[in-house]
């Protein structure tokens, strides 16, 4: 144990020598009022004059004042008993013990007498909390702000209602710790963040949380869709009955129609059209390659003149449908501004775009299935060009490239919103009911994209670097959430 990087790092650590005495304060307290245990509240209110955790509570607009007075009367309230009933050991001794994993050359923290106060396992729990996350974070001091942010994972406590009633949070406090950054400053730093991330994703595909996932939400056709859609039904099934009487002459050709068939069957005014128009880009491709092709009628057999006209009629009926999407549009801008950076994006395509896609499109935790799909049907745009024999076009990777600022930046909102909100609902609960109800029950999708990005954070900072332009605020929303 003593020999590994975890036993090694751990006793390296350290307490600051404000909070050896903020221990001293908090178990003399406790003493003085003939407490048997020393509680949450005993180490609050010692923290209430450590200059560490004082100058936070300050920061996030607490009133030191008030804190000492209700924390005090409620402490007298509880006597002979006190708020928590349950000691950390019998012995009482746990004080002296991280005293002496710590500092094994000095004296104990506490000289402890038979009958002092014995410090509760929650009062132990903040402890070992506190030098957690300072290992965590590459530090090795443990100061009374690292207490007081581990103080609030002991939920339901007086202790924490009474920072929570003052409008104090963990979020406030962890993010005035890691930057400095007091309440007003944090929300202009989200803000400013926002900002970037909205215009990052402009013309991409939109994303909102539902039942706990994100799902792509289309933007409805702007106009009835039944005439234009009846019009490319009937050009489709001229094209699938010519395939279907030369489906050994052209298999890949009878395939693509074929996956036309079934995207066209499930379009309707508010779902679909992505798929649509990712199965018409198929077709087009299809031809493009063939137009640009030697004949050959053993390896590349051309398409006849029935087959050509009705491939060509369809796409022309395709183009009016899909344009009554808003999404659609969307794509197209996209191709219009690829083509501005298409040399940039494919050097980046294997190294970058394709990796992050890739994960992106099997986050099922963050992501509902119905998203996954469309993802799918996009990385499909690549096989397609591999089936064919021909490079992956611009307009394959494009798309892939609105994807990805519209997913990244709908995680990037979803965070800096939840962020802001965990702390309101936390504050009007504490008022309410005395406990967050979001806290008993945490975001499972906020957690979700939180991992999500510390498990991605190498190659999304390769993004940042290489397309700061589009992706630059990710560096701004890591350091953000401390990752």
């Amino acid at each position: 144990m003593r020999g590994s990087s975890a036993a090694k790092d751990f006793f390296m650590t350290t307490f600051s020598p404000a909070f050896e005495q903020t221990l001293h304060r908090s178990l003399a307290i406790a003493n003085e009022e003939l407490s048997q245990f020393a509680t949450l509240e005993h180490l609050l209110l010692a923290l209430l004059d450590d200059e560490d955790a004082s100058s936070v509570i300050d920061a996030c607009h607490g009133d030191l004042s008030e804190l000492r007075r209700v924390l005090s009367y409620h402490l007298k309230a509880q006597l002979p008993a006190a708020s928590e009933s349950t000691p950390a050991d019998e012995s009482g001794a746990f004080i002296n013990v991280i005293s002496r994993w710590f500092f094994p050359e000095r004296r104990p923290i506490v000289a402890k007498p038979a009958d002092d106060a014995k410090p509760t396992e929650s009062f132990q729990r903040v402890i070992q909390r506190a030098v957690i996350h300072v290992q965590s974070s590459g530090r090795e001091v443990v100061t009374g702000a690292n207490a007081l942010a581990a103080l609030f994972s002991e939920k339901g406590s007086f202790a924490q209602q009474v920072l929570l009633g003052q409008g104090i949070t963990r979020y406030d406090v962890v993010s005035y710790i890691s930057h400095g950054l007091v309440p007003e400053e944090q929300a202009a730093d989200d803000e400013k963040i926002s900002s970037l991330i909205e215009e990052s994703s402009s013309s991409a595909p939109v994303f909102v949380p539902i039942a706990g996932r994100l799902h792509f939400e289309q933007t409805p056709a702007i106009d009835q869709i039944g005439e234009r859609k009846a019009l490319v039904e009937q050009r489709h099934s001229d094209l699938k009955r010519l395939c279907d009487l030369r489906a050994n002459e052209h298999p890949e050709f009878k395939r693509l129609v074929d996956h036309y068939s079934d995207a066209l069957a499930r379009l309707g005014p508010q779902t679909g059209a992505y798929s649509l128009f990712m199965a018409g880009f198929d077709i087009e491709m299809f031809l493009k390659v063939k137009s640009q092709s030697s004949p050959d009628r053993e390896r590349n057999p051309p398409l006849d003149a029935d087959q050509l006209f009705a491939t060509q009629s369809l796409i022309i009926a395709h183009a009016g449908l899909i344009t009554l999407f808003p999404d659609i549009h969307s794509v197209t801008t996209e191709l219009d501004r690829y083509r501005q950076m298409s040399e940039s994006l494919d050097a980046l395509r294997d190294r970058v775009l394709d990796p992050i896609f890739d994960q992106l499109s099997s986050a099922g935790q963050i992501f509902d299935n119905e998203t996954l799909d469309v993802a799918s049907e996009i990385k499909r745009l690549d096989e397609s060009a591999s089936n064919l024999g021909v490079p992956v076009t611009q307009g394959a990777t494009s798309v892939k490239h609105s994807w990805i600022r519209g997913a990244l930046g709908a995680i990037g909102q979803y965070l800096l919103k939840q962020g802001r909100e965990v702390g309101k609902v936390a504050r009007d609960s504490a008022v309410k009911e005395g406990v967050s109800h979001l806290m008993k029950h945490p975001d499972q999708l906020f957690a979700a994209m939180v991992s999500f990005l510390a498990a991605s954070k190498p190659i999304l900072l390769s993004l940042a670097g290489a397309l700061e332009a589009q992706f630059g605020w990710i560096v701004s929303l890591l350091s953000r959430l401390g990752l």
